[in-house]
């Protein structure tokens, strides 16, 4: 009888049927022989190699280890593609195990020598490795001769709690043995474990009998070329190289830092209790929470956790390095990968068909998965020939798991797309289709099959239920509401409950309410919510007898929806009773409040609206700038502006919330523009905005400001902004379309000056460089107001094409498109001034001549600063008025600029930007043997170095050396957390630096800045 249930409960909950029971009990013993094997003997391997070795070799060889099993991993799945197929699988095993057996033996034996030379505990740990990775594909192909591939993926979750398992008994086994013999009698252990794996594997064949395979499923090979190319496949193979990348750091951090604090043959104690504690909770995870989780994430929410989790952890070693936090991350990696993030990532292969998923699923992890492995290792070797910190491995960590997370953002859509590709082929089994809902799900959506439908509908299992609800056409499930309803009556899930809820409430009526008024006082306060919700959207009204009781609920949600009803469908009592709740919320919980009024929405919230964004905590403003995407009303823009004056943090912010602004707004920012009591920047910052939110009338006013010769460079900058975010095409007058027209001739005129100018200076002078950027800041303006002109937004993106125009294809093509674009005339101006591309034409080096000068006079302050600036260096003699306050202020910041254009990070910036940072740049001079700052100093300033040399140094070791050119300081600056090195001139050193705060806010107004200081420091981490 108890076999019965026994029997029975296996068959509900994994599927088994009782014909297969003992055979599928069979293959969960042998998996976990072979797990157990895998961690008595690799922790008896690092244990041996970890206590052996000075920490200084052990940084040496550890990147190889890596290297080696990876090199060894290709060379077994190359084997295994190529081999195992050919040879009787049991013969294979037996031998095998044999050959491993001896060989652990013969390492045991060598280990008796004195002294035992250190490539034998090297080969010991990449053998066991290797044997223990071939064991596994060797299990994994055995599965497959006793399984159909659609019976392997319906037992595979239950198979898999083997690894579990076996990193239990394995763990707990080398935990107690160790305490008792030495660490090296292990490697019997290991054997004896090794030849338990050969009975079992033996004994399968003889009880049970192998699978036919059906002809029609063998598959030609697919070209590596077409899966390389999938998009699809693309995004998985470089997560999948991401993942070993994050895995290799991971266990060389816990590597390296157990083998400092733990000593002798207490690592395998460590490894061993390690080991066993990540079964327990892999199978806790296997069994609880990988269900639920894939339930309530979804694949690709699924995919996030792990790389989000290692993200959070490397933070924390990055402060602490410790081997608890090193422990910690490595744990989190081995428990999530071989079971949350495993089986997410399985699914995603499964829209595939059945070749394309059993090659690409090879190459990822046969050959992809150990090539990240040998790229990481690789860098790992060169950063311990520099001797980098701990701190440096983790932030490659930090990194790796960002892209990982990077590259799992786009994969939904092509998820979607590979579903639904493979869905419209006829090529489908139907044993297939009853085997995994996964791989057919789209499909329901072009079945007009009525019993199918129903029949799926009848699905007990939440899970596979859910998924339908999700793929069924909207259409067709109003056509089955009754059966909806009736799942209603049953189903346990809240997931399922509130999908259903939902659907009620956009095809139902009122004849659905006595089904919806039910779930009105269920236990799950999110049920609530959505059938109140709901409810009252049928009702068409809001019954305060009844749903008063809401108002005073404990959970904020449904008081929340309440209100929302309330003000929504009860008409002017409703709103009143509300309008009275909102405000003791705004003196009570004004983020609350905040919630609210976004649900309620519309014109009447924006006097509570206002009140917030003036509130005295600075959360609340930032939470009400926030909102106002969602409530883009002009009463809102002068505490908007207000908050932009008063805090740069907020910037951002402030800038989507103009941005959602209607275009009536103009007029109001225009005004705000020319206030005189705000500052350039706030002005600057509002013109920018003109162009999202603005039509003829922003048009109009940004020509003004780029016509006008007083307008300072910041001004220009936000102009030329503004005309890059016009939507396009715009209706113009015929008078504004004049306006534009003499406006692009007159900076064809300036463009040609430049031009001039540019070919006239010496090549030595180093102003010859703001005028190449002042040229092509211009032609960025030409090219915006031609695309307007024009109603072509593509205009507007041409000139970084045009400085590249020499490439024969591409020039064709650009040229060819500007031709079809613009008139005669103006292509004619176009090939003048821009072909050949500037930096390609020969310096004239005759000096600026007199015509030009005075043309360049004439021009905005800038260009005439420039020019003024030119001609006292070169001391001209002029017939000119005196430089005004203005032109004064510009030409003492020449200097600095021309400064920073030395400096690698700002190299790229166009002189127009750099103005900005000139303006909060201090000059310093340190003389020889003169400390910057010293280790563990508060990192608040940036250093750009100028001229000198600097050494970077910790724990009086020089680290490198830094010249003219580079930049210092910036890690602690971005980080918040002490100089990590200290910096010592070892030469005069003069330097640029740049504040903290002045910094951060420079990177808000200027972010290509921060992609260029990206690309330094991750050069830096390369090297």
């Amino acid at each position: 009888m108890n076999g019965f249930k026994l029997l029975n409960f296996f068959s509900r909950w994994y599927q088994i049927k009782p014909t297969e029971f003992f055979i599928v009990q069979l293959f969960l013993f042998y998996l976990t022989a072979i797990s157990s094997f895998y961690v008595v003997g690799v922790s008896t391997g690092e244990t041996l190699f970890l206590s052996r070795l000075d920490i200084g070799t052990l940084k040496d060889l550890l990147p190889w280890i890596f290297i080696s099993i990876s090199v060894s991993t290709i060379i077994i799945t190359w084997l295994y593609s190529h081999f195992i197929n050919k040879l009787p699988r049991v013969k294979l095993i037996i031998t095998c195990d044999g050959l491993i057996a001896l060989s652990i033996i013969l390492f045991r034996q060598l280990l008796e020598l004195s002294p035992v030379p250190s490539w034998i505990y090297f080969a010991l740990i990449v053998w066991i490795e290797a044997c223990a990775g071939f064991k596994i594909a060797l299990f994994f192909s055995y599965l497959g001769d006793y399984f159909s591939s659609r019976d392997a993926r319906r037992l595979y979750s239950y198979i898999l709690i083997g690894m579990a398992l076996g990193s239990i008994l394995g763990g707990l086994f080398t935990l107690i043995t160790s305490k008792y013999i030495l660490v090296k009698n292990l490697l019997y252990v290991a054997v004896i474990i090794l030849l338990l794996t050969s009975v079992i594997g033996y004994y399968i064949s003889i009880v049970a009998k192998p699978c036919q395979i059906n002809s029609h499923k063998q598959h030609v090979k697919i070209p590596l070329k077409n899966l390389i190319e999938h998009p699809y496949l693309k995004l998985i193979f470089l997560i999948t190289i991401a993942s070993a990348i994050c895995f290799v750091i991971a266990d060389y951090q816990m590597l390296i830092t157990a083998s400092q604090v733990i000593a002798g043959a207490e690592l395998a104690g460590f490894f061993g209790k390690f080991f066993m504690v990540i079964g327990f909770v892999q199978l806790g995870i296997e069994t609880l929470l990988g269900t639920w989780l894939l339930t309530r994430l979804g694949v690709i929410k699924n995919l996030f956790v792990l790389p989000f989790l290692l993200m959070i952890q490397s933070i924390f070693f990055a402060g602490y390095p410790t081997l608890f936090f090193a422990t910690a991350i490595n744990f989190t990696y081995l428990a999530l990968s071989e079971t949350v993030d495993l089986s997410s990532r399985q699914l995603l292969f499964l829209p595939l068909s059945t070749k394309t998923r059993l090659y690409s699923s090879a190459l990822a992890n046969g050959i992809l998965e150990p090539a990240g492995k040998i790229v990481i290792a690789l860098i790992l070797f060169v950063y311990a020939i520099i001797n980098a910190p701990i701190q440096v491995y983790t932030v490659t960590l930090f990194l790796m798991a960002g892209v990982w997370i990077a590259l799992i953002f786009p994969l939904k859509k092509r998820y979607q797309i590979a579903l639904s590709n493979m869905l419209r082929s006829d090529k489908l089994y139907t044993e297939e289709l009853e085997a995994d809902i996964a791989t057919f799900h789209k499909s329901l959506m072009a079945s007009d099959n009525y019993p199918l439908v129903k029949n799926l509908l009848e699905e007990t299992n939440a899970t596979k239920l859910l998924f339908v609800l999700n793929v069924l056409p909207e259409k067709t499930l109003k056509q089955f509401k009754p059966q909806l309803k009736e799942i209603l009556s049953f189903s346990k899930d809240n997931a399922v409950i509130e999908f259903i809820l939902n659907v009620l409430g956009r095809v139902g009526n009122r004849e659905d309410l006595p089904v919806i008024e039910k779930f009105l006082v269920a236990e799950n306060a999110r049920i609530i919510r959505v059938a109140l919700n709901i409810y009252c959207k049928l009702m068409n009204t809001f019954p305060l007898d009844v749903f008063e009781r809401f108002f005073h609920s404990e959970d904020s949600s449904i008081k929340m929806a309440s209100l929302v009803n309330c003000f929504k469908y009860r008409g002017k009592k409703g709103k009143i009773i509300v309008r009275e709740e909102l405000a003791l919320l705004l003196k009570n919980n004004p983020l609350d409040a905040l919630k609210l009024i976004q649900e309620i929405g519309g014109s009447g919230m924006t006097l509570p609206l206002n009140k917030l964004l003036c509130h005295t905590d600075a959360k609340v403003r930032i939470k009400a700038i926030q909102a106002v995407p969602a409530l883009p009303y002009p009463r809102l823009i002068p505490n908007l502006i207000k908050n932009l004056v008063n805090s740069s943090s907020t910037w951002n912010d402030v800038r989507r919330a103009l941005h959602a602004m209607p275009s009536e707004t103009e007029s109001a920012l225009i005004i705000f523009y020319n206030d005189a009591d705000l500052s350039e920047k706030v002005r600057s910052f509002l013109l920018s905005i003109l162009g999202k939110i603005g039509g003829v009338v922003s048009l109009n006013y940004l020509l003004r400001v780029l016509n006008n010769k007083q307008s300072s460079p910041m001004l220009l900058v936000a102009a030329k902004e503004g005309l890059q975010l016009f939507n396009y095409p715009m209706t113009l007058p015929a008078d504004l379309k004049q306006e534009l027209k003499i406006a692009l001739a007159r900076l064809q005129q300036q463009l040609l000056t430049l031009k001039s100018a540019y070919l006239e200076i010496n090549t030595a002078t180093k102003l010859r460089a703001l005028f190449y950027d002042t040229f092509y800041f211009y032609a960025e303006i030409f090219f915006n107001l031609l695309g307007l002109y024009y109603g072509l937004k593509e205009l507007g993106r041409v000139i970084p094409h045009l400085e590249t125009i020499h490439e024969e294809k591409l020039g064709a093509e650009i040229l060819e498109f500007l031709e079809v674009s613009v008139s005669r005339t103006h292509f004619n101006q176009i090939t003048k001034l821009f072909l050949p591309p500037l930096d390609s034409l020969k310096s004239h080096n005759i000096g600026m001549q007199p015509a030009i000068i005075s043309q360049l006079l004439a021009m905005d302050c800038w260009v005439r600063s420039l020019t003024l600036y030119y001609i006292v260096e070169n001391d001209i003699v002029i017939k000119e008025s005196p430089m005004d306050k203005q032109e004064h202020f510009l030409t003492s910041k020449i200097n600095t600029v021309l400064l920073l254009k030395q400096i690698e990070l700002f190299s790229t910036i166009a002189t127009h930007y750099l103005l900005g940072f000139a303006e909060i740049v201090h000059e310093d001079h340190f003389f020889t043997n003169e400390c910057l700052f010293k280790e563990g100093d508060k990192g608040d300033s940036l250093y750009l170095i100028t001229a000198g040399l600097v050494s970077i140094q910790t724990n009086n070791e020089e680290l490198s050396q830094l010249g003219p050119g580079e930049c210092l300081g910036e890690m602690a600056l971005l980080d918040k957390l002490p100089r990590s090195a200290s910096a010592i001139a070892l030469q005069d050193t003069h330097v640029l630096r740049i504040d903290g705060p002045d910094f951060e806010e420079a990177l808000l107004v200027h972010p290509e800045v921060a992609l260029s200081l990206l690309k330094i420091l991750s050069r830096r981490l390369r090297n």
